[in-house]
């Protein structure tokens, strides 16, 4: 306090200026029409463009309860059409045998909201803030609403973490829409908007353009979730297999939210397969 009185003290001259230099404009203010008008008018536009900056910093701030709403929203309409293509297909098949529906229908979408993500490192990963509290668990698939973005490796009560589609240790089992080829999308770590797909002989009708999708053999993932489309592809000497350059449909830049899914038949088939393969050892 003593400093400010002190401070004061020292520029009273400026003070008293800059009051008698307020009172002045003040005065010319409004005992003049022409300058209050231009005062007016320069104050409103002020007031304007704050009020404009500040209802932008509102929006701003609120586009993160926007987009967590979005997600959960888009989450709910994917379990709505997997429920409707359940009972449609149910309906059609009453007409011919009691057959239960595929089991490629029984999923369950889990919104979540990524929390860390790395685009930069060889070996990528995705932190989710759902975890088994939510029913998380591991080898769920990953989407984001444009198309792939990785597999739930490890969880604990409250998070996960999964394995980015930009990571070369898992492999995404994928085919060409158009004519249902069958091969692999794996990340080569050299650009996080890329992937190469593997094991196209290079006999298949490939072209630039083509839509690549999921097959639906990994049981995280349905069949048909989109994965990219053939950027570039080219014939080499040295092996019978296409070389492949598929740009991804999901843009790891930007992921803040995805989807958890949740594959109800997992343990039983998962079961039954190590079991067949346990009986041909």
């Amino acid at each position: 306090m003593r400093k400010l009185i002190q401070f004061l003290v020292n520029q009273v001259f400026f003070v008293i200026f800059l009051i008698l230099q307020l009172f002045s404009i003040a005065l010319i203010i409004n005992f003049n029409n022409f300058q209050r008008s231009i005062y007016l008018n320069s104050s409103n536009a002020f007031v304007g463009r704050l009020h404009n900056i500040t209802n932008l910093t509102t929006e701003y701030f609120g586009l993160r309860e926007k987009n967590e709403n979005l997600s959960e929203e888009n989450a709910a309409l994917l379990n709505r059409i997997f429920f409707l293509e359940s009972q449609l297909e149910r309906k059609e098949r009453k007409q011919t045998d009691t057959t239960i529906v595929a089991p490629e229908k029984d999923y369950h979408f889990l919104s979540a909201k990524v929390i860390n993500n790395t685009t930069h490192k060889g070996k990528n990963y995705i932190t989710l803030n759902k975890g088994a509290r939510d029913g998380v668990k591991p080898d769920m698939g990953v989407i984001s609403d444009q198309g792939i973005a990785g597999i739930v490796s490890a969880i604990s009560d409250k998070f996960s973490v999964a394995i980015s589609a930009l990571n070369p240790i898992i492999k995404f089992s994928s085919k060409f829409k158009k004519n249902d080829y069958e091969g692999f999308i794996v990340w080569d770590g050299v650009d996080y908007r890329f992937a190469k797909m593997q094991n196209i002989l290079e006999h298949v009708d490939v072209a630039v353009g083509d839509t690549i999708v999921t097959t639906g053999y990994m049981n995280g993932l349905p069949a048909g979730i989109p994965v990219g489309i053939v950027e570039t592809f080219e014939q080499t000497d040295r092996s019978p297999y296409l070389d492949i350059n598929v740009r991804l449909f999901t843009n790891f830049k930007v992921l803040s939210h995805v989807k958890i899914i949740n594959y109800h038949h997992n343990e039983e088939q998962t079961g039954l397969e190590d079991s067949v393969s346990y009986s041909i050892r």
